[in-house]
Order: structure tokens, then sequence, then C-alpha cells
């Protein structure tokens, strides 16, 4: 058959030794795409779905058609195995697991094995179906026949585990064969960790990514599967392993943290008191983007400056963020005034206090005044006794 004909020639050309994830999909991870990296790992990954390639835009019921007539048997022997591993590889890309579990039968039922190729785009497809019992039921087989397993089947395998436990295991097995876990193993060991919430076990394996990418200046693991490790590591109050995890992005990769980001570790320094930090966590988010915080951020990082006695960074805090064109209450105005005073630097308190009633028309006049000639009467004493 034509049909049949072209795809075995496209398939010999693209020279299928083993499959992995049938989407190739990304799920939250950077992905490198260069083929000739699994080759050096001693596996092909599955070809690409391109809709552009027309050798296999196959109809899978007009390839069934093609070898399944067994009552025509000088026409199917006529037939050769590479057609139907190209037959079955249209199947995997078009059909699905049961379309492939049939094929593969039919296959065997007429003395011709699947190999090591086939096994492996059955295991794909039942991943693809989120069939994950049975992908793991065919590779146990396959390891037990030691029948050949290239790495991105393991990969896909490690990918659809229920949890990382289970993902370690398999990732065990690959070290028992041999098989190279590389920083794709262990992207899709931390997208488990991740999913499961399994909060230290997913930032020891960010770590052993950051090792195994040293002298690199590239973050291996992307902004949306860094806010999910922030994310479980704020739910489970790992704050401290928060915040470490937002220096290695910052300081280490110089990467440009996210609206959510920056509001998760402002929230892990406020709640381990670190005032001070979460302060310089919204200086760099102001001096980086055009995004400012919440008034209601300010005023707990503020109070909590107050009270940690720490009147220069509240202050310059202060400032910055009303020269950037945060809108800041009358409360606020009346911490920053205050730790001006405890800094003697009563001149700059009086101005900043008589800025009052322009952002709080209903501050009781009584109490203004009151405060006013306070601040004033105490700079005149002061500049009498630096006199």
């Amino acid at each position: 058959a034509t049909a049949a004909t072209d795809a075995a020639n496209a398939t010999d050309a693209a020279s299928l030794d083993d499959a992995g994830d049938a989407d190739d999909r990304d799920d939250g991870v950077l992905m490198d795409d260069d083929a000739a990296d699994y080759a050096a790992a001693g596996a092909t990954p599955v070809p690409e779905e391109d809709d552009d390639d027309q050798h296999f835009k196959i109809n899978p019921e007009e390839i069934y058609g093609l070898l399944a007539d067994g009552d025509d048997l000088d026409r199917v022997h006529d037939i050769e195995e590479d057609h139907y591993m190209a037959c079955l590889e249209s199947q995997w890309r078009f059909g699905n697991a049961e379309d492939v579990e049939t094929f593969i039968d039919m296959m065997r039922r007429r003395g011709l094995s699947p190999g090591s190729r086939g096994l492996a785009l059955l295991i794909s497809s039942y991943l693809k179906n989120g069939r994950r019992r049975d992908a793991l039921r065919v590779l146990d087989d396959m390891e037990m026949k030691n029948i050949t397993v290239g790495k991105s089947v393991y990969d896909g395998v490690v990918e659809a585990c229920e949890d990382g436990l289970q993902a370690q295991e398999i990732i065990q097995r690959m070290y028992d064969a041999n098989i190279p876990v590389d920083y794709r193993t262990l992207l899709n060991l931390l997208n488990v960790q991740i999913a499961n919430e399994e909060c230290e076990d997913a930032y020891r394996t960010f770590l052993s990514l950051d090792d195994r990418h040293q002298g690199h200046h590239k973050l291996l693991v992307n902004i949306t599967t860094l806010t999910s490790l922030m994310t479980i590591l704020d739910r489970h109050t790992e704050f401290v392993l928060l915040l470490e995890t937002y220096d290695m992005l910052v300081d280490k990769y110089k990467e440009q943290p996210t609206d959510e980001i920056y509001r998760l570790a402002s929230k892990a320094a406020v709640n381990l008191d670190q005032y001070k930090r979460a302060s310089d966590i919204l200086e760099h988010r102001t001096r980086t983007t055009k995004d400012l915080p919440t008034s209601y951020l300010a005023r707990v990082i503020l109070e909590g400056l107050m009270r940690a006695q720490d009147y220069q960074t509240l202050t310059r805090m202060f400032f910055g963020l009303k020269k950037k064109g945060l809108k800041m209450p009358s409360d606020l105005y009346r911490l920053a005034v205050k730790a001006l005073e405890e800094m003697d630097e009563l001149g700059k308190a009086v101005d900043t206090w008589r800025e009052v009633p322009t952002v709080d028309e209903s501050i009781d006049k009584k109490e203004y005044e009151g405060r006013l000639e306070e601040l004033l009467v105490k700079h005149y004493k002061y500049g009498l006794r630096v006199s």
C-alpha cells in the first residue's frame, strides 16, 4: 500500500528507536528540545508531532484496513515488518492507547514482535492517555525480559508517577540499568514532588538541579515551576527555604521575579520578623518594575520596622515608596515622622508632618496643630543644643 510504504520510509528516516513523552509537553519545566542531547544519552526521542509532516497524515482506520485483512494471506505476507512499524507509529500519533494495543496484538498474532521500539510507543500511548499503571506494567515486563528500555521512556514514566517516592524508585531502576539520570529526569521528578506538595524533597531536588548546573548562568527551572515550588513552601510555612529559593533566583541567576514571587518572598520575610529583609525585597521590586506594593503590605513592613526600632530602613522605605507614587495614608506619615523624630531629624519631621492635611483632609485640626507645635519646639531646642 502506497500510504503504508510512505509511512515506512518516513519512519526509517526518523530512526525511531525509542519513545518518551508522546506530546513533548513542557508542563511548567524549561525543556531543551535538542534531539542531539537525547542521542548522546543513548536514546532517540519520539518524533515531533509536526502539522506539516505529510508522511504520517494517515487515518488510523485506513491503516488498520491495510493490514487487518487476515483473509488475504498473500497480501499480508508481502508487507514487511517496517511497514507494520510505520503504521504502528501512525496509530500512536493519531489513535489512542486501545488502537496501539490492538495493532500490537495483531502483529504478535502474525509472528511479528513490536520490539523495544513498539513497546516504547505503547508506554508513551498509555502515558498520553493517563494509564500510568499500564505503562508501569509494560516497563516491568520489558525489564524482566531484558528488553532494552531507552532513557526517554524512563523519563516519561518518571514524569507520570503518582508521587515522588514512586518516581525515585524508577530513577533507581535507571541507575541499575546504567541509564544516565540528567537534568531532564530531575525536572520531571521535581514536577511530581511539587504536584504532591512534597516540600522538602522538592527543594532538595531543586538544589540537585542547581548543583548539576554549576558554571552555567541560566536557571534550569522556569519561572512557572519556581513559583509553584515557592507556593507550596509558603503553604507549608517553609519560609526559610522560600527565601533561599528567592535569593538563588535574584542573586545567583539574575532572573526577574514575578509579582507573585515578590509577594511570597515579602510575606515569608514578614513571617520570620525579618522586616529589613522584607523592605529590601520591596525595594528591589520597585527598582526593577513599575509595580508598587499595596498600602497594606507597606504598612505591615513599616510597622514591623518601627517595632524593631530600625528607623533608618523605615524612613528610606517610606520616602522611596512615596517618591515612586504610592499613596500613603496618614498613619504611615505618623510612623515616618516618629522615626525621623527618633533620629533627631526634626526639620525633616516638621516638613513631613505638614504634608499630612494634603493626604488626609479629615484629620483633627487640634491634633494636627498640637503635633506640629510639639515638633517645632523640639526642633528649636535641638538647634539651640547643637549650636
